[in-house]
């Protein structure tokens, strides 16, 4: 979408973004994210309304743009699961601490730990010998253990929201959507 604004002068009079930077697909992304399916479609209804109103359109059809946009995917390994799992586990508990009363919730960032593990892994996979697979048998252990421990400090936070024991200072919408996240 950000190339089509950037590159079309009718898209970019449509949108008001005449001569002015145009916001990345990121950042509309984040924006619609924030929307429930009900605001949305709100926004829809009225905009359809407006169109009809003003003999634009029947509101009779919708029109779909399924775009794809190439992205580049990293290949699955167990590993690389386990490390995904455990970023997106802290990046969600981080910001509930951050709306939370200092010493509410205490986060360990594992980031360089987990980055470590998986270059490890992937260094003793590549080798067939025998202290090889020692090595990835020991460096799998490690990244089970801090996942599990990650894991565990989810649920324990769960566990304190749930009753009623986590003190929200900031934003209690925003600690709502990372606890779901978390479940």
């Amino acid at each position: 979408m950000e190339r089509e604004l950037r590159c079309n002068l009718i898209y970019r009079r449509f949108t008001h973004f005449d001569a002015e930077a145009t916001p990345n697909f990121s950042t509309f992304s984040r924006l619609f994210a924030l929307l429930t399916p009900a605001v949305t479609e709100q926004v829809h209804r009225r905009v359809v309304g407006l169109a009809c109103e003003q003999g634009v359109a029947q509101g009779r059809k919708v029109r779909i743009d399924t775009t794809v946009i190439e992205s580049n995917v990293h290949y699955p390994t167990d590993s690389t699961l386990l490390g995904d799992g455990i970023r997106v586990l802290s990046r969600s508990l981080g910001r509930i601490a951050r709306q939370c009363q200092r010493g509410t919730v205490q986060v360990v960032h594992h980031g360089r730990a987990v980055k470590y593990r998986l270059l490890e892994i992937s260094r003793a996979a590549k080798s067939l010998t025998e202290a090889s697979r020692e090595r990835m048998k020991a460096s799998y252990a490690k990244l089970l253990a801090t996942t599990g421990g990650v894991v565990r400090q989810a649920r324990e936070v769960l566990e304190k929201w749930q009753e009623g024991k986590v003190q929200v200072v900031g934003s209690v919408l925003t600690v709502q959507g990372q606890m779901s996240r978390l479940r």
